[in-house]
């Protein structure tokens, strides 16, 4: 294992809709307002997930007389051997490293993240300057491919509906945690979001 992929770690976003960077072009469908997962949704994925053995944890953000807010955290959701899998695949692929900057009208690097987008059936090539990053057709990788049928089959047994059916895929890559990272924000751009992300 090399240093540079001790110091790896990627992070794969779903969810109705996703973009390769802020201002470029939007991938997917933003659902409408009330459409994401309610903390009823959560609860029940929960129940689920602890009827097959997993190691999850619900956290309330609730704020009295406004909204009903948690975040569910799934711990090893995959086995070591299938991380590692998923890693090795994700690790090859060719990320964005640049992107168009909507300030400054110009194609720039990217210092925090690499990005990339996967859709199903889908393939783009970057073409920066008129906003658009690359697009992976998810169905030529293996080990994505299990592990997306994977997650939205536990989804949707837990949730009893198909809130968790057509969602794409935004993966990040950071790929120097000493120097990568973004700071807390919100992801505006979709009304679902699962998160799942792992490292060597």
């Amino acid at each position: 294992m090399t240093s540079t992929l001790k110091n790896t770690r990627i992070a794969l976003t779903f969810g109705d809709a996703g973009e390769n960077h802020t201002g470029m072009e939007m991938v997917g469908k933003l659902g409408k307002e009330g459409s994401g997962f309610t903390k009823k949704d959560l609860l029940n994925i929960k129940s689920h997930l602890d009827k097959l053995g997993y190691n999850s944890h619900f956290h309330s953000f609730t704020l009295k007389s406004v909204f009903l807010g948690g975040i569910l955290i799934v711990r090893n959701f995959l086995g070591m051997a299938e991380q590692e899998n998923l890693f090795q695949e994700q690790i090859k692929l060719e990320w964005d490293q640049k992107y168009w900057d909507t300030r400054r009208k110009k194609v720039l690097n990217k210092h925090a993240r690499a990005n990339i987008l996967f859709l199903e059936g889908v393939e783009q090539n970057p073409d920066y300057e008129n906003k658009k990053g690359t697009i992976i057709d998810s169905n030529k990788l293996n080990y994505f491919c299990k592990f997306k049928t994977h997650l939205i089959d536990i989804l949707t047994m837990g949730l009893k509906n198909d809130k968790a059916k057509n969602i794409i895929c935004e993966g990040n890559k950071y790929f120097n945690l000493n120097k990568c990272g973004i700071g807390y924000h919100g992801d505006t751009e979709r009304r679902k979001s699962h998160l799942f992300k792992f490292r060597r």
